[in-house]
């Protein structure tokens, strides 16, 4: 199930020369699927893309929006569609043609760029991803006719957020919790799966730790290693 939202700028220079306007196109394409498994998402993945438009549009389109609700029991992959992408962070921020912000129920997850690490981001609530152009010169422009990204929809996980890694031999890769640097929702988990190739080995090192005070709960980071294959379970 997924709902799509077009945002488009329209500069209204002729007639009021200092204001600008947006206005939206919404498309709703909810397909009825009560179980994951019945959803067209779970048998293969879906492509997210953006219809071409009327020429006669008097604005270049800025940003668009999908937004995915997936059914009971259901999580939301993403999946990039070429390469990999990695988190903007003020170490590496987004310099390329477009920033894909990934929300959970509202709260921002994280801003994503191509050319990263990460293969594969799994979502267990409902997810709105919004792919902004680039402005250069002043101008915005629109990029890709290609697919971003694609999305399937799974079965249930047992964390809120699960992220794959790939690292590249000899390329640090950076990573950061969901939500920073502002912070995970209360009762939040995240994992990162990190697939390490056969004879290799990944070393772990923590940037910038903040650490919150809880009344009742604190926080943990536990590491646990995943054979190849099997399913991911929580380390007790």
């Amino acid at each position: 199930m997924f709902v799509e939202e077009w945002r488009m700028v329209k500069k209204l220079s002729d007639l009021q020369p200092a204001k600008r306007r947006d206005s939206q196109l919404s498309f709703q394409d909810c397909p009825k699927c009560r179980q994951w498994r019945d959803c067209p998402a779970a048998a293969a993945p879906v492509p997210l893309t953006v219809p071409v438009l009327e020429r006669c549009l008097p604005a270049p389109m800025g940003s668009v929006t999908w937004i995915l609700r997936p059914p009971q029991h259901g999580t939301v992959e993403l999946l990039p569609t070429t390469g990999n992408l990695r988190q903007a962070l003020p170490e590496q921020p987004c310099n390329g043609s477009v920033t894909l912000t990934v929300a959970d129920d509202g709260t921002t997850v994280g801003q994503f760029c191509p050319q990263g690490a990460i293969n594969k981001v799994q979502v267990h609530t409902n997810v709105s991803i919004t792919a902004s152009a680039s402005t250069i010169g002043g101008k915005e422009r629109w990029p890709f006719s290609h697919p971003l990204l694609n999305i399937s929809f799974t079965r249930e996980i047992a964390e809120r957020y699960i992220v794959t890694v790939c690292p590249k031999q000899g390329v640090p890769t950076l990573l950061a919790t969901p939500s920073w640097h502002v912070g995970m929702k209360s009762y939040s988990t995240v994992s990162w799966i990190v697939d390490v190739p056969s004879k290799l080995e990944a070393h772990l090192m923590f940037d910038n730790i903040s650490q919150p005070k809880c009344s009742n709960r604190h926080t943990c980071i536990r590491y646990n290693q995943k054979r190849m294959g099997t399913p991911l379970r929580r380390p007790r």
